[in-house]
């Protein structure tokens, strides 16, 4: 017997004869992926109305008749380890005033400060740009693929990498400072260029390669806890608070 439903973006029929409840198919009108539901009736029709996508059901749970991807649990992860991190930054920020005196010439909070404001400002937009439309983690149901859709995200990457690039160039050349005023050694910078070469590459790799905005946030978390470390250092082995 095959099994019977309706698309859940346009209504047709979707008739499919091997696959389980659970399990996923392509409409062959709109091209939009379904879950087999588990009230799908069971008919004597030959499939007319699927495209097999071969691959593995996705991950879902059922809350009030509604399926919903476990990918909401990882973004309300990322969205408070974000909170927790730019939090972070502003107070360092203000701790790094308050212990040490700063030349006209050099990086300093105050020239540091405002890029960060304008970072986060633009990461949230184009969080919610992206989110619009499907990316990145409704993506794995999006029907299609236009020119505009990728134009969106190549842009909205670009403006990103860049104030990527402006803040945490600035506010590693910070901690540089800081450090030298405290009379510790200069850290080695290489790696942070490296990690932020690495996770702009996989940035727009994973507007073609969807998966791979997995691997770009386990490469910026590494960043993130790596300037953790450097900022911790100051606090920790500094000596001679104060210095200019």
């Amino acid at each position: 017997m095959a099994l019977k439903f309706k698309c859940e973006k346009c209504g047709e029929y979707i008739t499919t004869k091997f696959l389980k409840v659970g399990e996923v198919a392509k409409c062959r009108n709109c091209g939009a992926e379904n879950v087999v539901p588990e009230n799908a009736l069971e008919t004597d029709e030959e499939p007319k109305d699927i495209i097999p996508t071969g691959t593995k059901p996705k991950m879902v749970e059922k809350t009030n008749g509604k399926v919903r991807p476990f990918e909401s649990v990882l973004i309300l992860s990322i969205i408070t380890l974000s909170i927790y991190f730019w939090v972070y930054l502003f107070k360092t920020l203000r701790e790094m005033k308050k212990t040490f005196t700063f030349n006209t010439n050099e990086t300093n909070p105050d020239r540091v400060r405002p890029i960060l404001i304008a970072y986060l400002t633009v990461t949230i937009l184009v969080a919610l740009i992206q989110e619009a439309i499907g990316w990145p983690f409704g993506t794995f149901a999006h029907p299609s693929k236009t020119t505009g859709f990728y134009a969106v995200l190549v842009i909205t990457n670009l403006i990103s990498a860049a104030l990527f690039v402006a803040f945490f160039s600035s506010f590693v050349k910070l901690i540089e400072v800081c450090q030298k005023k405290g009379g510790m050694l200069p850290f080695n910078k290489s790696i942070f260029w490296t990690l932020i070469a690495i996770s702009i590459v996989i940035s727009f790799a994973s507007i073609g390669i969807t998966p791979l905005i997995y691997l770009d946030l386990l490469v910026f978390v590494v960043f993130l806890y790596l300037i953790v470390m450097q900022v911790n250092r100051i606090w920790t082995e500094s000596h001679g608070v104060g210095g200019s």
